[in-house]
């Protein structure tokens, strides 16, 4: 029996590597593999714009969620806050920091209606 893995890939955003991500994309495509693939959908961190924004990303991600990768979100602009209450103390920066609920709300309101539906996993094994 072929071993299987999970892949998780953070930071994906229109002004990513593309480069690097389409061999990675090949590579994976070749296994039996669960693909994690958590996205910026509105990226203002400098460190994640390596390339020039894809217009085609919201297209990429939709193909990336038909073609059996689990899509979720991480966070909205990574841009991290460093103040305030954190439900997982294990960084002290977040994005949603001190955000209330109504802040929140609102702003992922904003990303699920404009982006895509998130896939949630299957039972690999």
């Amino acid at each position: 029996m072929m071993a299987r893995f999970i892949y998780r890939f953070d930071d994906l955003c229109p002004t990513m590597n593309w480069r690097a991500w389409d061999r990675i994309e090949r590579v994976v495509d070749q296994t039996d593999s669960c693909i994690i693939a958590s996205i910026v959908p509105y990226n203002r961190d400098p460190e994640l714009i390596l390339d020039l924004p894809n217009p085609r990303f919201w297209e990429r991600a939709r193909e990336w969620r038909d073609k059996g990768f689990v899509t979720g979100l991480q966070g909205y602009q990574h841009l991290p806050k460093t103040t305030g209450a954190s439900g997982v103390p294990l960084h002290g920066a977040g994005e949603f920091l001190g955000d209330d609920y109504k802040t929140r709300s609102k702003t992922l309101t904003w990303v699920f209606r404009y982006s895509l539906p998130i896939r949630y996993p299957q039972t690999y094994g």
